[in-house]
């Protein structure tokens, strides 16, 4: 009879909870926001830390299902962040924001209406970005993934890191006034990757912190919380099968929710996997032979003039696989320049990384995970990121699935989770 009513039960909850996840995909169907202009500039410190300044402007197309936007929180790296400011006066408030990953929390002076388009710019010192001897003994790997925006599009997205002492880059980018230079747009939940190569000898890059590898705080509670709800409770058994199933339960409405969404082929999101593959990017390159703006001579291997810091290139072109011949692509394999057939001041610059194979999937336009206009961001930077994109954010209730589970079955460990 027991087991009869425990079955029931379970059924029962089963079907709650699929129907909540499938009202929750279906009440959201609208963005509540969109990014204009999300800027980035990055300088690397001589102790390999790096200065990241923000500019970002944000529109509020929906004040009413969610109210005003009133703070947001944007990823960043890791948790290392050494230093932050607010750089416009609209910020009343900055501070690290720990939420199932590492963030920026940024709370405006006053409330954003639809229709609003609020600028914002911070700045944060942010170190355990780079791995040494990752592709290449000798050479060291910065690798930045911005924060990306589960439910928001991003207009127009510019990367602009320091030139100075960069061997190679990837993926291939203008180099404007001293700054490796890349732009692109983003739908929701896609990711922008890039990686620059330096000599070891060219910072203070310091191997503890290079191998150093952080675990994300969700992963420390989640096994403190196991052990404490399934292996100390009195009824064991009942409770292992009863988490199980919340999590069989969220797969499956995930799963549903996203096969309901794929009708709209225009909206990607992207993930990153753990299999990797290797590219490589040749790229032909003429100096000017002094420098346009002061008339010094360009130095060996300097991109840029010592003297004044205008930029010497004067073009790139990649070269497509197809129009080299075996021989050349032999010749030109290691991450370096190679003088080009005795023409003067220009050369072959080979850049090889090893970059995460990309899986896309679509989306419907709704909130990711059932969330209601929600601001959440995350960024990765080398093996040292361990985090996860978390719903709700930007100071908006969402109706989120860990949210719904802590409520409905007051499990210790998702209790652990509530938002702060």
């Amino acid at each position: 009879m027991k087991n009869s009513i425990s079955l029931r039960y379970l059924l029962t909850l089963i079907m709650a909870l699929f129907f909540v996840g499938i009202i929750c995909q279906a009440v959201q169907a609208e963005n509540l926001d969109e990014i204009r202009k999300y800027e980035i500039t990055a300088d690397v410190n001589d102790d390999a830390t790096v200065n990241l300044k923000y500019h970002i402007e944000w529109e509020v197309l929906d004040s009413e299902s969610e109210g005003p936007l009133e703070w947001v929180k944007i990823g960043i790296p890791n948790s290392n962040v050494e230093d932050y400011e607010a750089l416009s006066d609209n910020i009343s408030d900055i501070e690290y924001y720990d939420d199932g990953g590492s963030y920026m929390r940024i709370d405006f002076d006053q409330e954003y209406e639809e229709g609003d388009i609020v600028k914002f710019d911070f700045s944060i010192v942010q170190n355990n970005m780079y791995q040494m001897n990752l592709n290449e003994e000798g050479f060291t790997v910065y690798t930045f993934t911005p924060g990306w925006f589960s439910e928001i599009v991003v207009d127009s997205m510019v990367i602009r890191w320091k030139a100075d002492q960069v061997k190679d880059w990837s993926p291939a980018c203008l180099v404007d006034n001293g700054y490796n230079t890349w732009e692109t747009s983003l739908d929701e939940g896609e990711k922008f990757t890039v990686t620059l190569t330096y000599p070891n000898e060219a910072f203070a890059f310091d191997s503890e912190v290079s191998d150093r590898y952080e675990e994300s705080e969700w992963d420390d509670e989640w096994d403190e919380s196991w052990d404490e709800e399934f292996w100390d409770d009195d009824d064991d058994a009942g409770s292992l099968v009863l988490g199980g199933a919340v999590w069989i339960i969220f797969i499956a409405v995930s799963i549903i929710a996203r096969a309901m969404q794929s009708n709209n082929q225009y909206d990607r999101g992207a993930g990153f996997g753990d299999r990797t593959e290797t590219k490589v990017t040749r790229t032909k390159i003429t100096y000017h032979t002094n420098c346009p703006n002061c008339g010094a001579p360009r130095a060996e291997g300097k991109d840029a003039c010592e003297y004044c810091g205008t930029n010497l290139i004067k073009s790139e072109e990649i070269l497509k696989e197809e129009t080299l011949t075996k021989e050349e692509k032999k010749k030109y394999t290691g991450n370096r320049d190679y003088a080009y057939g005795g023409v003067p001041d220009t050369f072959i610059r080979v850049h090889t990384v090893h970059v995460p194979v990309t899986h896309t999937h679509s989306s419907h336009g709704t909130r990711g995970g059932g969330c209601a206009h929600s601001s959440c961001a995350c960024a990765c930077a080398s093996c040292a990121c361990a985090c996860a994109c978390a719903c709700a954010g930007g100071g908006r209730a969402g109706c989120s699935n860990k949210d719904f589970y802590k409520k409905a079955l007051k499990l210790r460990m998702l209790e652990k989770r509530s938002r702060k």
